[in-house]
């Protein structure tokens, strides 16, 4: 990749599908990714994603508090947690990514990240943030990372303490526009010139 960096090769479509983690191939990727380029990134580690091992979360993910596996909703924090450490990865390089689709299925994760122009840096980070999960009456609750500082982890309903999830990202799993081009794209498509999966492509989109 650095080779390719020298001279002045860049990609519009890059695709990390590894064995386990990304994390490995994630900078290089992000050294030749074309300006308003997408990057995929699938992670196939499902215990560490949805929470079963929190070191290994810190370790690869650089998420300090992850505490999600008894969650119901532990594969959606498991997109946000990885959509946030891209992004983070992005920085370095100064590259904006914004997610196109993100989708979990079987024993994997997979997001779709826009290098977008139009957006900044800083509006990314204002988009990072932690979750709250009340064990005790069930409360949910979200604030931003600008918020994080003065933020009290006590429970809104209960006043019970709570544990906060992250950081995570906050914002939009999809562009809307994406998702109905797709679902139209399928329908549109011949049948017979279409994986043999046609129908669980449907349900997902």
């Amino acid at each position: 990749f650095l080779e390719l960096r020298k001279k002045d090769v860049f990609f519009d479509f890059i695709d990390i599908d590894p064995y386990g983690t990304p994390q490995p191939y994630l900078r290089n990727a992000l050294l030749t990714l074309e300006q308003s380029g997408v990057l995929a990134v699938t992670a196939t580690d499902m215990p560490v994603i949805t929470g079963k091992f929190p070191e290994k979360a810190y370790r690869l993910y650089q998420i300090p508090n992850y505490k999600v596996r008894e969650r119901s909703y532990c594969h959606e924090i498991g997109l946000r947690m990885l959509i946030a450490y891209v992004q983070r990865e992005a920085f370095f390089y100064k590259v904006p990514l914004v997610p196109l689709l993100s989708y979990y299925c079987d024993h994997y994760v997979r997001i779709f990240l826009h290098h977008d122009k139009s957006s900044t840096i800083d509006k990314i980070i204002q988009s990072h943030g932690y979750i709250t999960d009340c064990t005790y009456c069930g409360k949910r609750d979200y604030y931003f990372w600008k918020d994080s500082f003065k933020h009290k982890t006590i429970c809104s309903n209960c006043s019970q303490s709570v544990h906060a999830i992250g950081p995570l990202y906050l914002g939009p799993l999809h562009q809307e526009s994406v998702v109905n081009k797709l679902q139209q794209y399928v329908i549109e498509f011949p049948k017979k010139q279409l994986i043999d999966r046609r129908s669980r492509l449907e349900r997902l989109i």
